[in-house]
C-alpha cells in the first residue's frame, strides 16, 4: 500500500512523534511505500514527502510580535500551505490512505479537507484527548482549554478543538488509540469507537537485567494533576 502519514512533525519533539517514525519504518519493513506531510525543518529526520513552513514553535510562541500570533492563530484554522501540500502528494504519491497523527496547530482541519473531496479514505490515530475536549489533557469533554498558561493559547485550543469535533471528525473513515484507557473515553463520551494500538519500541536484541542485579523505581508516563 501507498500510505501517507500526517503529523506536524518529522522529527522527535514527543511520543507521538515517535510513534509515527516508529510506524513508517515498520510500515516499509513490511514492503508498504510510506511518505510524509509535515512541517519543514533541519531537524526532520524523516525526508520523503512534502514539507511547508513552521508557522510557530513551542520555544518562540512566548516571543513572537502580536501580528505574527495573529497569523500563527489563522494558519492554526486553516492552513492554505498545508492544504497545497496534500494536493500535491495525492497527485504524485497517490496514496491509498492518510494516515493522521497530530495536525494541530502547524497543519490544521486543511489538508484532511482536501484529502477527503479528493476521496482518500482517512486514519486518525488519538494519542490523547484532543478530539474530544479542548485540551488534549482533558478526558471529560470540556469546550474550553483550562490547562494552558495564557487566555490567548486557551482561547485558540478552544476554537481549533471546535474545528476538530464539528469538522475533523466527520472526515475519519476509521479511528486508532494508543491505550484502552483513550479508547474508552472516546467510545464513551463522544461516540467514537476505535482500534487500540499501543505505543511500543524495539526491545530486540536486548535482555533484562536479572532481578537481583536491580534496585530503585522507574516510572514512565506522564505527570498530570
Amino acid at each position: 500500500m501507498r500510505v501517507l502519514i500526517l503529523n506536524n512533525y518529522a522529527h522527535v519533539t514527543g511520543g507521538a512523534d515517535l510513534h509515527c517514525l516508529g510506524i513508517t519504518a515498520g510500515l516499509r519493513q513490511r514492503g508498504h511505500d510510506v511518505e510524509w506531510l509535515a512541517t519543514a525543518t533541519p531537524k526532520n529526520v524523516e525526508t520523503r514527502g512534502v514539507f511547508v513552513p513552521l508557522t510557530v514553535a513551542a520555544g518562540t510562541r512566548d516571543t513572537l510580535s502580536w501580528l505574527l500570533k495573529v497569523n500563527a492563530a489563522r494558519l492554526a484554522v486553516w492552513n492554505p500551505a498545508a492544504r497545497g501540500a496534500m494536493d500535491e502528494l495525492i497527485d504524485s504519491f497517490d496514496p491509498d490512505v492518510v494516515h493522521v497523527h497530530k495536525s494541530y496547530v502547524q497543519l490544521s482541519v486543511a489538508p484532511i479537507v482536501e484529502a477527503s473531496r479528493r476521496g482518500i479514505p482517512i486514519v486518525q490515530t488519538v494519542h490523547d484527548y484532543e478530539f474530544l475536549s479542548a485540551s488534549p489533557f482533558d478526558a471529560s469533554g470540556g469546550f474550553w482549554d483550562r490547562d494552558e498558561s495564557r487566555f490567548s493559547y486557551q482561547a485558540l485550543n478552544s476554537i481549533t478543538g471546535l474545528i476538530k469535533r464539528t469538522v475533523h471528525t466527520r472526515k475519519v473513515a476509521r479511528w486508532i488509540s494508543v491505550s484502552e484507557a483513550v479508547s474508552r473515553s472516546y467510545e464513551s463520551i463522544g461516540g467514537i469507537r476505535s482500534t487500540v494500538i499501543p505505543n511500543f519500541t524495539d526491545i530486540s536484541g536486548r535482555s533484562p537485567e536479572p532481578l537481583d542485579g536491580r534496585e530503585g523505581v522507574l516510572y514512565l508516563g506522564r505527570l498530570s494533576k
